[in-house]
This record gives structure tokens, sequence and C-alpha cells, in this order.
């Protein structure tokens, strides 16, 4: 990804954080509480499993200690300790997991699951074949954690923009621009979704480069609900931009 378009200073406006989102997991009213446990479960299930699986244990424990993580960190005690003081989300998500980690290994039995993610659908085949998807290469579980959260990340961001597009007059011309957002774009390809669309060469750039300014908002978006201030989101944003890339 080479479009320094994509990597500007975060707005002035800050937005609500995903500390909220915390927040309203802690929430008296049910539907409120299971609504937000299951959003972070959700956004976040696959950096805890990859990063479980870089630690060496095998898919089926992997699974295991993923669901009893994510159900005892959002019903228990440890998410009453989130406190947005403590930084980036996903670095206090992350000590939690190696807190957790290193207790169920003094332990050595697995927690009662159960709380708000207990229908969370975990799939163990699909979280595997995730995970045989990274790069063989040799790198720390914290190293893959921040991948894999930078691409969680990204893919939220890019849903939010198929959600905003979707059923407008551009739609088909986001779907085909969307692979592309990422990396270099070629005469050809431009050439060839020019004739598919009816557009010059240059009207293609143009329409990648604002799509790719869009993706970047939807990016700032995610980050802006994981860290409690603008300096912050600055860094998380260099931090997970390094993350993709490297």
């Amino acid at each position: 990804m080479s479009d320094d378009a994509f990597l500007p200073s975060a707005p002035r406006e800050f937005m609500p954080t995903r500390w909220s989102i915390v927040s309203r997991a802690r929430n008296d009213q049910p539907k409120v509480r299971d609504a937000a446990l299951n959003d972070l479960c959700l956004a976040y299930w696959y950096p805890v499993y990859g990063f479980v699986r870089r630690k060496g244990l095998d898919p089926e424990t992997a699974k295991d200690v993923t669901q009893e993580f994510l159900a005892q960190w959002v019903a228990g005690p440890a998410l009453e300790r989130a406190d947005s003081a403590r930084g980036k989300f996903r670095t206090f998500l992350l000590a939690a997991l190696s807190d957790f980690l290193v207790d169920r290994h003094r332990k050595e039995s697995a927690q009662k699951r159960g709380g708000g993610v207990s229908d969370i659908h975990l799939d163990a085949l699909e979280m595997e074949a995730r995970h045989r998807l990274e790069p063989l290469v040799e790198e720390s579980p914290e190293t893959a954690y921040d991948r894999n959260w930078a691409a969680a990340l990204m893919e939220r961001a890019k849903a939010r923009l198929r959600e905003d597009s979707a059923g407008s007059a551009h739609a088909e011309m986001h779907a085909a621009l969307e692979p592309h957002l990422l990396a270099d774009v070629g005469d050809g390809v431009a050439d060839e979704l020019g004739q598919h669309f009816g557009l010059t060469r240059a009207a293609v750039s143009a329409a990648l480069y604002r799509r790719r300014k869009k993706l970047r908002d939807a990016v700032l978006a995610e980050i802006h609900e994981t860290v409690t201030t603008l300096e912050e989101a600055e860094e998380e944003l260099q931090h997970l931009f390094t993350a993709l890339t490297e």
C-alpha cells in the first residue's frame, strides 16, 4: 500500500471509543449488555486466536482457550477492571490475554464457559483455515497479534464502506475498486475498469483516490473506538499501518 494519502492526521473531533462499548457491556439492561459483549467478541476473536496459536497450542485447544478467555473476560472481574486510562484497547486486551494464559497454565484446568458470549459461534474450522493463510514466517505471538488486529480493523473499515455504498448508483464500481484499495493499480487494470464503466483512466484513478480517502476515514473511525486521545489515534494508525505492510 503506497498511497501516502491513506495516512493523514487524525480529525479534530474525537469520536466515542471502544471503551464506551466496554461501559455498555457493564450495563444492567441485558439487551444492551449482551449486544456490547457480542460486538467486542466478534470484533476481536481472531487476534486472540492467532496469538494463542502462535503460543504453540493445537487448533482445538486454541479454540477452547479463545472461547474461555472471551467468556471469562466479558463476564468476570477482568471486564470490571477495564479502564480507558490505561491507554489503547489493543494493548489492554493483549495484557489481559497474557495474564489469562499464565493463570490458565498455572491452574492447568479450563475455566468454566458461559456469560454473555454463550451464543457466539466460533467455528474451529474457520479459525484454523484463517490461521493457515497467515504468512509462513518466524514472528512473535505479539507481532502476529498486532498484524491480525490490523487486518481485523481493516476488514471492519471495508465493511463500513460496503454498507455505506450498498444500493447506491455507484455500488458496482465501489465493489470493483475494493480489491485495489491497498495496492498499486497498473495501467492495464485501470484501462479495464475504465472500459467496463465507460470512464477514462484518469477518472478511474480519481475514483480510486476518493475511495481510498473514504477507507482512510473508516479506518480512523475504527481506531477511535480503541484509543482515548488524538495522540494515541495518530500513533495507533502508524503502528497498524506498519503491522500490515511489514
